[in-house]
């Protein structure tokens, strides 16, 4: 039980510091490219997880244990929901990204009954329809902006991966400790993200204007150092200790609301009746949808 109160502890703070991620990223997004950014966030991340291992903080036990498995689901997350994600977070608003990303226990629930036939009860399927009309009453508020439409697709995709992380990542939990799939997480979206990044043309740049910009250095720390390292950790860690529904559903509810209330005071996010009424419609159905079989 102890163990248990202490996961929960250190998954809402990871949940948090995702939520404030989104104003790190846009923070980022104001002096490089999406690409950029994620190259050297992940490049961050593995700094800090070299760092860890020589100083003896780290263990990681791969013996006699097949990584392929992590190796796929580090293609869901980091790489595909990563660019996902960042070219959302581009388009759209902090507040707006965090509202979307809620969908991704929704997600779940419908991948599960298309992909492995489970049944979904009919209360379910409402509260799933629920949180479809949030995501459709969000949007609303932005008709007239096609760019952000664009926006919205992209974080769409990335609710899709999140998905199919969040379903694999717990078969994976049964033979790997949060930190190993972590780890190999890291070094496989460092592998991508800076090859992209070369393969784009953007050679060193993002490196260089890090080091010269106080403001963007911070961002590019927080996002490489708390959010890439310390909460997976933590949600890779509260994953293996209580059931999904309940872990992704505690994480992506305080993402949501710390993302907004974060977007709206410091990025300075319009609070429209739009958007509040989609996060309250997306949130209920993330939760409703979350709820023991019983209860439903």
């Amino acid at each position: 039980m102890k163990n248990t109160r202490l996961a929960y502890i250190i998954g809402i703070a990871g949940a948090i510091s995702w939520g404030v991620s989104f104003i790190g990223a846009k923070t980022a997004l104001d002096y490089m490219e999406p690409i950029q950014v994620m190259a050297v966030r992940m490049t961050v991340a593995v700094i800090t997880f070299g760092a860890f291992i020589l100083i003896g903080s780290v263990k990681l036990n791969f013996k006699n244990k097949s990584i392929k498995s992590l190796l796929i689901l580090s293609v869901a997350q980091p790489c595909l929901y990563g660019v996902f994600e960042i070219l959302g977070i581009d388009i759209t608003t902090a507040s707006e990204s965090a509202i979307i990303l809620s969908m991704v226990p929704i997600t779940v629930t419908v991948l599960s009954a298309i992909f492995f036939k489970e049944k979904i009860k009919f209360m379910t399927a409402g509260f799933v329809f629920l949180s479809f009309l949030g995501v459709i009453v969000t949007v609303m508020g932005n008709l007239s902006a096609s760019g952000k439409i664009i926006g919205y697709m992209f974080l769409l995709l990335a609710v899709i991966t999140g998905a199919v992380y969040t379903m694999l990542s717990k078969q994976i939990s049964v033979s790997f400790g949060p930190i190993e799939i972590t780890f190999v997480m890291t070094i496989v979206g460092f592998i991508f993200f800076n090859a992209l990044n070369f393969m784009l043309g953007y050679g060193f740049e993002a490196y260089v204007l890090t080091t010269r910009i106080p403001e963007l250095l911070y961002a590019i720390l927080f996002l490489g150092v708390i959010c890439s390292v310390f909460a997976f950790i933590a949600y890779n860690h509260l994953i293996a200790m209580v059931p999904a529904y309940k872990a992704s559903t505690l994480i992506l509810s305080v993402l949501t609301v710390t993302g907004v209330i974060a977007g709206i005071a410091f990025r300075g996010d319009p609070f429209t009746i739009y958007k509040l009424t989609g996060l309250v419609m997306i949130l209920a159905g993330v939760i409703g949808v979350s709820q023991p079989e019983k209860l439903i």
